[in-house]
């Protein structure tokens, strides 16, 4: 509901599928959480389509993000056959479309296996729908208005408001209302492990301790060249 707490107040477990909370990163007006095995929700404001859920409405409650290479479509999990985001029934074999809904499973699985088994369908189905495993979501990051996530597999992905380039993809205007990958060239192809989400601005950091930053900054290029400064100052006292 859209009540105050005055004090910290627990989320039921329901409210994410019955899976056990791993992470939680808070906005300014929106929030983001993965779940045990990657799985990632959302809720908030989403009027520049920060939540990723392919729209600009609100969500009072966990909604949980269907995204990667598949995108936020809605799919049958039984033929893998793609449907159109309001759909209930699968137009290509009659099977009904699956409530969002994730349950912790077996560990033994492997993670595409343990996203088949919650939408009720098989993981040749899901691989196909998606066009490939599902992304495994490491952590997120939000600000007010754009959401970076980064997925064990070193990659970084983003959504929302595209002003001031924060989003990464080399354009300054567009929002992206779906989880869109940021080229692994901007990162000379490095693994990502960790993301930040400022108001105007956004940094990654790589498994190596690279640290790259993007969006707007009163100065961003002279930042740089003292950061540069600074390292050429510290070479030459070392030596």
């Amino acid at each position: 509901n859209e009540q105050d707490r005055l004090v910290p107040t627990q989320l039921a477990a329901a409210a994410f599928g019955g899976a056990r909370v791993v992470m939680v990163g808070a906005g300014g007006i929106h929030n983001v959480a993965v779940t045990r095995y990657g799985a990632l929700w959302a809720w908030g404001y989403g009027d520049r389509g920060q939540l990723g859920l392919d729209d600009r409405d609100n969500r009072l409650a966990p909604t949980l993000v269907a995204w990667g290479a598949g995108g936020n479509a809605s799919f049958c999990a039984t033929c893998g056959f793609q449907l159109s985001r309001q759909a209930n029934f699968c137009s290509n074999c009659g099977g009904a479309v699956p409530k969002a809904t994730y349950f912790e499973e077996d560990q033994a699985e492997s993670e595409p296996e343990q996203l088949a088994r919650y939408m009720q369908g098989s993981k040749e189905a899901l691989i196909k729908a998606y066009g490939g495993p599902p992304p495994y979501a490491l952590m997120a990051a939000c600000s007010d208005y754009h959401t970076l996530v980064v997925t064990r597999e070193g990659a970084a992905w983003s959504c929302g408001e595209g002003a001031n380039s924060k989003l990464g993809h080399n354009d300054d205007l567009d929002d992206k209302l779906t989880f869109t990958r940021i080229e692994a060239q901007h990162f000379d192809h490095a693994k990502i492990v960790a993301a930040a989400a400022g108001t105007e601005h956004s940094a990654a950091l790589t498994e190596h301790g690279a640290l790259y930053t993007w969006g707007n900054c009163r100065n961003p290029s002279r930042w740089h060249e003292e950061s540069d400064e600074e390292s050429d100052e510290e070479s030459d006292e070392e030596s």
